[in-house]
């Protein structure tokens, strides 16, 4: 109590004398100072945030980070859901993917704050920046990075729908490496541009955010310019498609004409505006019903980065513009004054002087929930299906494995290993089924009948007759041409394929023709 008054000096309570501190540490512009007199100046004690809000407001700023913190548990699972999870479950693309991670950055940087409950105040009148707080430093630069790349990739899925549907062209692998390059360019450009030239510091909550100098060039800016242009192609593709259809139903309007025709023309103009009304329709119809869900994610992510933007550069307006005209905040520095700090009876003339708790709550809640807000859009029930066929993996054997109807019909259906005892002839086999050669008992190489047993099975298969398909209808033909080169006819030949030597490639499936050298045209059998 005695170091706070003797830092308050000559101010009047609640304020503390500027003259008292240093101009070394914290950030000094975020210092909340005025001149009472021309030799005497007063600042505000840090935070100010607790002179300016009623003490709910704490209570709201640390619900967002929980709800922050809740958000970013979703898009965790969402992204182990896309990694793991086979692509025809999941239905991921690039797009989603990368708003999925901007959106988990920019909720990582509220959940740092509530993490490290870190103090706000480098000293009693001036609040830590991203040099003297870690914790500043990384939440202020999580939220940054996450708020360039999420209006970044909202603008890049816009562009897809309107490419789509309105110039019908479907991006191709260029359009991919196009984006990625884009995307995280521009975001990790003006990142690097805000944080070196404007950086971060503690303003309201246990999170930093963009400080106010030269925030509009490089961070505001920007960000809106995106924000902006993503939201003109997205409602102009929507207008696309209503004007399409609605001038598809009034294109064909009848013509005045004489009775007798108008009855007839009337009906086929209808009936054609009915046709080309119902086929536009149903394509818009489809066209909305494979990406809504993309348009009301790109509509309330757009609408909660907005609306944030321009509550910021509302608020470092008003702060710029307070400390050159006092007039504005002179009623609730009076009401402090005569209260003798008690900030209970003035936070009606401080909600005129400053942006009211309410709007900065609600940005702050918007910037929550905007991570369920893409989990509850890009979550799938097959989602669900795709985790169990994951873990069925591991648990047994899968139901899409492959097994032979043969297989499981034919129990008895085994290969022995070399050396077996049992021999393959005990195999089961279809009489009906005749093969030239049996099949062979292997056995050890080093057992002495097995040279016996195979020129006995050789042998068998050498005595063995052939035996003519019954169901063959094919017989053997010559050779195109006549005998002698006359009338060009074919003679059949009587050729057996038994006696007859194998033929041009061991098929026997060769028959000698009628103009062949070895072919006796007496006997009309071959004399070889």
């Amino acid at each position: 109590m005695n170091n706070i008054t003797l830092l308050r000096g000559r101010c009047p309570s609640p304020f503390l004398d500027h003259a008292k501190f240093n101009d070394t540490g914290g950030f000094i512009p975020g210092r909340f100072c005025a001149p009472m007199t021309p030799d005497l100046t007063c600042c505000l004690p840090c935070p100010a945030t607790d002179y300016v809000y009623p003490d709910d407001f704490t209570s709201w700023y640390r619900a967002s980070e929980w709800v922050n913190v809740a958000s970013l548990v979703f898009l965790l699972i969402l992204l182990i859901t896309i990694t793991f999870v086979h692509k025809d479950y999941s239905k991921r693309t690039y797009l989603s993917t990368c708003l999925i991670i901007a959106v988990a950055i920019e909720s990582l940087g509220f959940a740092v704050g509530l993490a490290t409950k870190p103090n706000q105040c480098f000293n009693e009148i001036t609040p830590n920046d991203m040099y003297t707080s870690m914790s500043c430093a990384w939440s202020g630069a999580l939220i940054c990075c996450g708020g360039l790349a999420i209006s970044t990739w909202l603008w890049f899925r816009a562009l897809t729908m309107h490419l789509t549907i309105v110039w019908d062209r479907n991006p191709g692998d260029r359009f991919f490496y196009y984006s990625q390059l884009a995307g995280w360019g521009v975001t990790g450009l003006f990142f690097t541009l805000t944080i070196c030239l404007t950086g971060v510091s503690f303003r309201f909550g246990d999170a930093c955010h963009v400080n106010s100098k030269h925030s509009m060039i490089v961070f505001w800016g920007p960000l809106l310019a995106i924000a902006g242009s993503a939201a003109i192609m997205q409602f102009s593709t929507l207008a696309y498609c209503v004007n399409v259809f609605l001038r598809n139903i009034w294109s064909d309007e009848p013509t005045e004409d004489s009775h007798s025709a108008s009855a007839s023309a009337t009906y086929y103009s209808e009936s054609l505006r009915t046709h080309s009304a119902g086929a536009v329709y149903k394509r818009i119809r489809i066209a909305i019903f494979l990406q809504w869900r993309s348009i009301i994610l790109v509509v309330f992510i757009l609408g909660d980065v907005i609306f944030f933007s321009i509550v910021f550069v509302y608020f470092n307006r008003q702060t710029q513009s307070i400390t050159k005209d006092l007039s504005r905040i002179r009623p609730w520095v009076s009401c402090l004054i005569e209260h003798g700090g008690d900030k209970t009876d003035c936070y009606t003339q401080a909600e005129h002087a400053f942006v009211s708790e309410a709007i900065v709550t609600a940005v702050l809640v918007l910037l929550g929930i905007a991570g369920i807000q893409t989990f509850l859009l890009q979550a799938r029930w097959t989602m669900i299906r795709g985790w169990i066929e994951f873990f069925r993996k591991f648990v047994g054997r899968s139901k899409h494995e492959f097994v032979s109807l043969d297989a499981k019909q034919s129990k008895g259906f085994e290969l022995t290993k070399i050396g077996s005892p049992i021999p393959l002839t005990n195999m089961p086999r279809n009489p009906s089924i005749q093969s030239p050669v049996s099949v062979y008992s292997f056995r050890d190489h080093k057992t002495s009948d097995f040279d016996t047993d195979l020129e006995q099975q050789l042998a068998a298969s050498a005595s063995r007759a052939y035996h003519t398909p019954s169901m063959s209808f094919s017989h053997p033909r010559a050779h195109s041409g006549s005998s002698g080169g006359g009338s060009g006819t074919v003679s059949r030949l009587d050729w057996d394929t038994r006696n007859a030597e194998p033929g041009r490639g061991g098929l026997n499936f060769h028959p000698p023709s009628v103009n062949d050298e070895d072919y006796d045209r007496t006997t009309k059998n071959p004399s070889w």
